[in-house]
């Protein structure tokens, strides 16, 4: 079984350059480029490992790390 990472950046360029480093035989990289997006994808699918710009949209990249680790 793959293993899933998730990738929450404003910056689509910065999105594609993880996925790319990322992306292997091993491991599924998805992103997206908002919160709204990452937490609806969170929610939906199990990843290993979440990484995120927590200065999306001001403070709502921190709401949205405060969720996950709550969740």
């Amino acid at each position: 079984m793959k293993k899933k990472v998730l990738i929450i950046d404003s910056d689509l360029t910065v999105c594609r350059e993880i996925k790319y480093a990322l992306q292997s035989a091993t491991t599924d990289a998805y992103y997206v480029t908002s919160v709204h997006e990452g937490f609806e994808m969170f929610v939906k699918q199990h990843f290993c490992l979440v990484i995120m710009d927590i200065l999306l949209s001001e403070m709502e990249g921190l709401t949205l790390l405060q969720t996950i680790r709550h969740t």
